[in-house]
């Protein structure tokens, strides 16, 4: 197998199809989705929509792993919903995508500028605007097009990471971020997520700026064995399905001591202190309106 950019007119497919197998035992995918195995159609239908709002997006950067002739072949997990709807495609003949990360580049230096200027262009605005438009507007008038969706526990959730994912621009002016990854249930742990992960920290590394990824109960370990810290369990989504004891949680990379970077913990540290000022100054407000209510 091997890593190559996604091209949105070939690949959308194969890519719905991989992020309909990779959430299809997510908690999260079922909050957001009704019937999933019963509408499988319509479900991945839904990820084939998703993800070129996403594409288009400035500093959104896309990566598939494909396979090579003579790979091993393809093994459901055990009781997988998903096997009901296999293609019959083995992935030993080469050419299937066996996975995908989107990764972003955030900032204003002109190392992020010129990541970002691939979607600034004017067709890509137009199209950006078509996206959002599409699904702003049809698929909430016609709720039909796509039946799975939970239009009301989405709210909830957008609201959710509105607020987990707002990195602090004093401590992360540069930084790249894992948005997506997704790994056919048939191709885990094969290394294909890894190979994905590695890109985007090995860029990181050598522009000498963190990474950042929100994890899933799922993933978090597999990002800690990438070398990412946990910084903070986003009790939100707590509140919205069952997490389980790993939750829900943002982790960060940091590249090593020595590079061009400031050495590593700095990214870390500060977000840690910033945390701590936080949680002191919530209970001080806490402290207060408890005062209030006994006078």
């Amino acid at each position: 197998m091997h890593l190559r950019p996604y091209n949105p007119r070939s690949d959308l497919s194969a890519s719905a199809t991989v992020m309909a197998r990779a959430l299809v035992n997510d908690e999260l995918a079922h909050y957001l989705n009704h019937s999933i195995t019963t509408k499988w159609t319509s479900y991945r239908s839904g990820m084939a929509r998703f993800l070129p709002t996403h594409a288009v997006r400035p500093g959104a950067i896309i990566w598939v792993v494909e396979s090579d002739p003579g790979d091993p072949p393809p093994k459901y997990t055990e009781n997988s919903p998903a096997q009901a709807h296999d293609s019959g495609k083995t992935g030993t003949e080469g050419g299937e995508i066996l996975g995908f990360a989107i990764w972003s580049r955030h900032g204003t230096s002109p190392v992020a500028r010129n990541w970002q200027r691939a979607n600034e262009t004017l067709s890509a605005r137009f199209e950006a605007t078509l996206l959002t438009l599409r699904d702003k507007c049809y698929y909430n008038w016609f709720p039909g097009v796509d039946p799975t969706k939970n239009r009301a526990n989405a709210a909830k959730v957008r609201r959710v990471f509105a607020e987990a994912t707002s990195w602090d621009a004093e401590i992360f002016p540069e930084y790249w971020e894992l948005d997506i990854m997704m790994v056919d249930e048939r191709y885990w742990r094969r290394g294909v997520g890894r190979m994905l992960l590695e890109w985007g920290t090995g860029q990181a590394g050598m522009e000498g700026v963190p990474a950042v990824v929100m994890a899933s109960p799922m993933g978090k370990k597999f990002y800690e064995r990438g070398g990412f810290v946990p910084i903070e369990r986003q009790r939100g989504f707590d509140e919205l399905f069952e997490c389980g004891e790993e939750g829900t949680w943002t982790l960060i990379w940091e590249p090593e001591e020595g590079g061009k970077g400031e050495g590593e913990g700095r990214w870390v540290e500060r977000m840690r202190g910033k945390m701590e000022e936080k949680r002191k100054r919530e209970e001080e407000e806490e402290r207060e309106k408890e005062r209030g209510e006994k006078a």
